[in-house]
């Protein structure tokens, strides 16, 4: 058995906010003539799963057997369409009280394809209890039976102390990003994550 029939029956485990990422492109007409902003006209838009739903769609390109455990917004927004991308992928998540999906909407330039603006949908509040428990139950049930986790931890609210104890605790092996970015940053850590296998870390969060 070669190091490719391995890989490919390794189980892998992915735990993290799905992200839709959202790319309008536009064409810059300048300075309105009322206020002091940027106008932009919108030629075109395109929308691609993203966050821990972008990592588990890769896995699938070499491993056979991949799940996902996240979160939507309360109304299950983009369901069907994270369903369809996923689709080599078992996916299981819980409905976050109170929240929409995550999207993350960013306006480019068409023609440089430079990013000119982002705008968030998005609730950063930890999970209430009632979902908090539910997550802990889905991942205790699962996590033992996968031979690698990746936890990629975008500081939304998510993953909570006793959740990142739980992880750390019953994972065979587990890979963590604990990634900073503009709606985090100088509010997340690595801290509350202990016995991490591999951590995939930038000069900034460092």
């Amino acid at each position: 058995e070669n190091i490719f029939q391995k890989i490919s029956k390794l189980k892998v485990l992915v735990i993290g906010e799905v992200i839709i990422d959202e790319y309008v492109f536009s064409d810059a007409l300048g300075k309105s003539g009322k206020d002091p902003i940027l106008v932009l006209k919108e030629m075109k838009s395109e929308k691609y799963i993203g966050g821990a739903g972008s990592i588990a769609r890769n896995i699938t390109s070499f491993s056979n057997n991949v799940k996902l455990i996240t979160m939507l917004g309360e109304n299950s927004e983009y369901k069907e369409f994270i369903k369809k991308k996923l689709n080599k992928s078992k996916v299981s998540y819980i409905k976050k009280n109170h929240s929409p999906t995550i999207v993350k909407k960013r306006f480019l330039d068409i023609y440089s394809n430079s990013k000119v603006l982002g705008v968030y949908q998005i609730n950063d509040d930890k999970l209430d209890k009632k979902n908090e428990k539910e997550l802990q139950k889905l991942i205790s049930k699962s996590i033992g039976n996968y031979d690698l986790t990746i936890v990629s931890d975008y500081g939304h609210g998510f993953i909570s102390e006793n959740i990142a104890k739980i992880i750390s605790k019953k994972s065979n092996f587990v890979a963590l990003n604990a990634q900073i970015n503009a709606a985090n940053v100088g509010l997340h850590s690595l801290n509350k994550y202990k016995n991490i296998d591999c951590i995939i870390i930038n000069e900034k969060e460092l």
